[in-house]
């Protein structure tokens, strides 16, 4: 109770509570039947998600929400996050492993899915286990379900093509999550200042052109010398010894022949 100099009497508010709920840009949540069975199939067309249950042992719903905005507090060691998130969960009872297939994003070879598991400690843990990047799809295969994320090297530069922009905090092409950012077109060579004033229409408000400044000369390259012609070698003719080997059986010989009649002599004597 309080009263002022008035006399008007009341009673104070103790605690006021306050819920707040805020959704992330660009999220969508898409809802589908998940039947018992094994092997079960389960398209999430609005959000580019397909998962496949092993075996579902009692029907339920599964959700996926999509998100441009990591919904955890840390990123993979030296990755980087392009924007791409999924929040899954199922009410059907489900055992063995299940697949989740992502795409409707520009898939890059050193893309990686990874699954936010609560194993201490909870942290990012790359499960994947498909990647085409002809057909902008990737793969992951996990145990349970919960947020996955695709990152990319944190120091691989993405060159941005038609559509898509580069910066933005870590978020990937989507100008929404920057205040401002520069985009750069590599076949152009044009560097973009945009700041961003409506989260869904970025205005450009400068345009400045840098052109490809030139590598340093590089030395004249002299002519290699030609080769000296090579040389034959001569060979030197082989000397004949057979002649000398007879002559020297000959003269063995002939003193072979000389002890034995000598030999002969004495004994006759």
């Amino acid at each position: 109770m309080f009263s002022n100099t008035s006399g008007i009497t009341g009673s104070a508010v103790e605690s006021v509570s306050i819920s707040i709920s805020v959704t992330l840009p660009g999220t969508e949540t898409e809802t589908q039947p998940t039947p018992t069975g094994s092997d079960v199939e389960v398209d999430f067309s609005t959000v580019n998600t397909e998962i496949s249950f092993d075996n579902v042992v009692t029907s339920g719903t599964t959700s996926v929400t999509k998100t441009q905005g990591n919904p955890k507090p840390e990123t993979p060691s030296g990755f980087r996050a392009v924007g791409q998130f999924w929040n899954i969960d199922t009410t059907a009872v489900f055992s063995g492993t299940v697949t989740i297939c992502a795409s409707g994003f520009d898939v890059k070879p050193g893309h990686k899915l990874f699954h936010w598991e609560d194993v201490p400690p909870e942290r990012w843990v790359d499960r994947t286990s498909f990647r085409d990047v002809d057909a902008d799809i990737i793969c992951a295969e996990v145990t349970s379900l919960s947020p996955f994320g695709v990152f990319g090297p944190a120091g691989e530069a993405e060159g941005p093509s038609e559509g898509k922009w580069s910066g933005g905090g870590g978020h990937g092409w989507d100008p929404r999550y920057a205040s401002a950012m520069t985009v750069h077109d590599p076949q152009k060579e044009e560097y973009i200042e945009v700041i961003i004033e409506e989260p869904e229409e970025p205005e450009i408000v400068r345009k400045e052109i840098r052109p490809r400044e030139p590598a340093g000369e590089e030395p004249e390259l002299q002519p290699e010398p030609a080769p000296e012609p090579v040389q034959p070698v001569k060979e030197e003719p082989r000397k004949d010894y057979s002649r000398l080997y007879m002559q020297i059986g000959l003269i063995a010989l002939m003193i072979l022949i000389i002890i034995m009649l000598i030999k002969v002599s004495k004994k006759k004597s």
